[in-house]
């Protein structure tokens, strides 16, 4: 079908269900998908999920994003499954009723809050709720229990705050209302905490035993900040939460909390929706029950953890080479061609039986690119104009059942188009859809602005051409009109004033050259690249007069050339280096100045300044990089979650064993034929306990690193505060130095370390833990380099110092604040070659098996992408290596 042909749709054979879903990437919604897809296959129902944003989200471009659930209409689904408890969190129920409006005349299932006139299907929170809070007074005689809602509006959170009430009541307990806090104070753990401890002086095991959070998102962070104050959980303030998230998990100890039976919510909305096509009659409400989930945040004995299904994240073993080959390969590609080339090459080894790209050909058409054959299952290349509200030209919708996702494909403010990508509810690693349709959108736009680009530069050259030709007819008619030597004079002065105005007013940088390169003329454009004042003053120079001498030498080579062959170089991209050191880019034709009998006399070229261009298309493929290895990252932290967390459970379980002060343990020793005291003695001689406490302390800093890399992955927000940079460097110090010593490779005592704190370095918001990380990196890869060097031959002498300076700063055309942090070491240095990519993910200077290469694009994610900072390197003359970190004072 041509581009001049409109498709003509016709309605699937078998009912089609819409799902509106803001993410795949979590676990509770891609579990929520899985199901949905397993029941539609099992009742040969086919499954169209619109994957956007949250509605209401302050997420950049979220508009463009969310543009994908208008392609949910009458001509596309039956009716639609809208999952509002995640899609609509932070709206109100009016709010969240205004957008289901676009669908009117569609069946709708609500999955979550309850919405008027909807038929909806959800949890029993109230059921879930009031479990829990009776378990904590039941089992653990609990009498004061704290409560930290969410803001109201909320369906599903002013039903767990009613059921936490109603559970203390039940038991005879007072609603304190000391022990809630506000619900504005949700997402901000740290003013919880400094609520009931410091403002309302709660004592901790006497006025506050326990906190239940409304769900574990907000429980993990008031854990975390409580351990973070030396506050020991369960045995000072016990802390639970609600939804059991993947993370809930993870920390330590493990967090106690409400289980949703997320797999049957999924079958019973397709079930609900397909009984509304066929105009059954069904409830208004169905409500499954929840499952309490004990572990050892509550004060319930810790058991080891249990195995745990792969996380929806994991990359497994059979697509992951696939992927990245995948990912590479469509980063290198400039044109739409060769991407649908490569989508047929291995599309199929990741999964995807079928997938279709379609582009806006403007407000309501939109135009194929490429699609999968249903009868052969082929990817094809193709031009076929269709409205964009039908999803798919009728000859290419799958016959069979079929499961699809919709991604919207979109460059920061531009829309694109869409993806359609066929899914196999069998393959766990669904998130690889998300990541796709991301470098898709990024790697259509460069190969859109390539083809412009290109077309630029025909433009251009078919300009050279016709400016060729005028003269050329020009100067033919000027011979015929010569009759004398003053028409003459007239025709030259003519020519010349013609000359005159092209080279002053063209904004391209023209010049002429004889045969030894030097300049004989160039227009005011070129002047002013030079730094001239006016275009005479380069009469006589050359380039190694303007530019390095490598790029000069280079130039020479290439004029001398065209000299020597007479052939012309047109259209080609060059790379000029300047004196100081920076870089530009030109689009170049230079051509062979001939005198009146055809002679070459020289050359001439013509240069447009394209490093705009350049910079953008580097940009493009940086931000896509590590948007892929982003993910990469959180696969990775998941894989070490379960020995780290059996290895900080088994080093608890023998510091409880070992503490002959605990009444069961001495007992059980004494009926052993053990002397407890004399076991006491032999412990603390052999600093048994120290080392106990120090397997806890490295697991708990690996745990948050873990937690970190998962937090990168989703997107989440951080924790962000007033610190003040040089406590966090002091503490930062101290902290290494313990790891160290554990370290016997490196000793961290034999290290010089000069403090050079500036007392008005400006406090800067940020997450304080984060930027530790950062420094403890930086001190550890010092270490790393300086030990090295000390045991490495001709270091006879050598003494390792570090120095770590802070200072305030003042960014050029910035009215901001900012503070500055220096970590140097007088190390071996870092090779000049390995410089410009240190900061790329799987980049590293130690030896193989000492490190992956994750540390530093660690580091430049949380200082340039969570805090909006810097991170640079410097070479001291002296040697070794200097990293800058330089963080504003607020963040943008």
């Amino acid at each position: 079908m041509s581009m001049s042909e409109t498709a003509v749709y016709i309605h699937p054979p078998r009912p089609t269900i819409g799902v509106l879903l803001d993410s795949l990437e979590y676990s509770y919604q891609h579990t929520l998908w899985t199901s949905m897809a397993a029941c539609a296959r099992r009742l040969d129902v086919n499954l169209l999920c619109f994957v956007g944003q949250r509605l209401g989200t302050e997420r950049p471009y979220a508009a463009q994003t969310n543009a994908v659930y208008t392609l949910a209409n009458a001509e596309t689904v039956d009716g639609i499954i809208v999952v509002a408890g995640t899609l609509g969190m932070g709206l109100t129920q009016e709010a969240m009723l205004a957008f289901c409006r676009h669908y009117v005349g569609l069946p709708l299932v609500s999955v979550g809050p309850v919405l008027q006139g909807i038929p909806s299907v959800g949890v029993n929170n109230y059921q879930g709720m009031y479990t829990l809070v009776s378990h904590l007074i039941e089992t653990h005689h609990y009498r004061h229990i704290a409560f930290v809602p969410k803001p109201g509006g909320l369906q599903e959170a002013d039903v767990r705050y009613q059921a936490y009430g109603a559970a203390l009541m039940d038991h005879g307990l007072p609603v304190d209302l000391r022990l809630v806090a506000p619900s504005t104070y949700y997402q901000h753990p740290r003013a919880v905490i400094d609520l009931f401890l410091n403002e309302r002086r709660l004592q901790p095991g006497r006025d506050l035993e326990a906190i239940v959070a409304v769900d574990d998102y907000m429980a993990i962070p008031l854990l975390e900040e409580l351990q973070a104050r030396g506050d020991a959980i369960p045995t000072n303030i016990a802390v639970v939460g609600f939804d059991d998230s993947p993370e809930s998990r993870y920390v330590m100890p493990a967090l106690t909390t409400v289980r949703q039976p997320v797999e049957q919510l999924g079958v019973k909305a397709v079930e609900t929706a397909l009984a509304l096509l066929r105009h059954e009659a069904v409830p208004t409400q169905v409500e499954l029950a929840t499952e309490l989930v004990v572990r050892a945040s509550c004060g319930c004995p810790a058991a080891t953890a249990s195995p745990q299904t792969a996380d929806p994240l994991e990359f497994s073993a059979l697509h992951r080479a696939d992927f990245r080959y995948l990912v590479q390969t469509l980063l290198a590609t400039f044109n739409l061609t060769d991407l649908v080339v490569q989508l047929a090459d291995r599309l199929p080894h990741l999964g995807i039986p079928a997938a279709y790209l379609a582009l806006y050909a403007d407000a309501t058409q939109a135009r194929l690119l490429a699609g999968t054959i249903p009868e052969s299952g082929q990817f094809v290349p193709t031009e076929t104009l269709f409205p964009a509200r039908q999803l798919l030209p009728a000859t290419f919708f799958p016959a069979k059942q079929c499961t699809l996702l919709i991604y919207p494909l979109n460059f920061r403010e531009e829309l694109l188009g869409f993806g359609v990508l066929a899914a196999d509810v069998r393959v766990r690693d669904i998130h690889i859809y998300e990541i796709l349709s991301s470098i898709l959108s990024s790697v259509i736009k460069g190969a859109l602005l390539w083809d412009a680009q290109r077309a630029a530069q025909r433009e251009l050259q078919a300009a050279y051409a016709e400016v060729e030709q005028r003269v050329a007819e020009r100067t033919a008619e000027l011979q015929h009109e010569i009759t004398g030597h003053r028409r003459t004079a007239e025709a030259l002065a003519q020519e010349q004033a013609l000359m005159r105005t092209l080279m002053d007013t063209t904004p391209d940088h023209i010049y002429f050259k004889d045969r030894e390169s030097r300049f004989i003329r160039m227009n005011r454009a070129q002047a002013q690249r030079f730094g001239l004042d006016a275009p005479e003053e380069a009469l006589g120079k050359t380039d190694f007069d303007f530019f390095s001498e490598e790029h000069a030498q280079q130039a020479y080579h290439d004029e001398q050339e065209i000299i020597r062959t007479g052939e012309p170089v047109v259209g080609i991209e060059e790379k000029e280096t300047w004196p100081d050191g920076s870089v530009s880019w030109v689009l170049s034709t230079k051509m062979p100045l001939r005198d009146e009998t055809g002679a070459i006399v020289g050359t001439f070229g013509i240069s447009r300044d394209i490093t705009t261009h350049k910079q953008a298309e580097a940009a493009m493929l940086q931000s896509a990089k590590m948007a892929s290895v982003g993910s990469l990252a959180a696969g990775v932290a998941h894989e070490i979650n379960n020995p780290l967390t059996a290895m900080m459970q088994s080093a608890q379980v023998l510091e409880m064993a070992l503490d002959t002060q605990r009444p069961l343990t001495r007992d059980r020793l004494v009926a052993a034929g053990i002397n407890p005291d004399a076991l006491a003695h032999y412990l603390e001689t052999r600093r048994l306990r120290e080392y106990l406490s120090g397997i806890r302390d490295s697991g708990a800093r690996a745990a948050k690193i873990v937690a970190d890399l998962l937090s990168f992955s989703r997107h989440s927000a951080s924790r962000i505060a007033p610190h003040n940079l040089n406590r966090l460097l002091e503490q930062t110090l101290a902290l290494s130095a313990t790891d160290y010593d554990l370290n016997q490779r490196y000793d961290f005592r034999n290290i010089d370390v000069v403090l050079a704190l500036a007392d008005n370095v400006p406090e800067v918001n940020c997450d304080g833990q984060q930027i530790q990380q950062v420094i403890l990196h930086l001190l550890r890869n010092a270490a790393h380099a300086m030990g090295a060097k000390k045991t490495s031959g001709g270091s006879s002498g050598y003494r390792p110092c570090l120095s770590l300076r802070t200072l305030p700063w003042a960014v050029a055309g910035s009215s901001d604040r900012w503070a500055r942090l220096e970590v140097e070491d007088n190390g071996p240095g870092i090779p000049e070659a390995q410089r410009a990519h240190l900061f790329e993910p799987f980049i590293t200077t130690k030896e193989v098996g000492e490190g992956i290469g994750m540390g530093l694009w660690l580091c430049w994610a949380i200082v340039v992408e969570r805090h909006k900072g810097h991170i640079t390197l410097e070479i001291p003359e002296t040697g070794g290596a200097r990293f800058v970190i330089m963080l504003p004072q607020g963040i943008p």
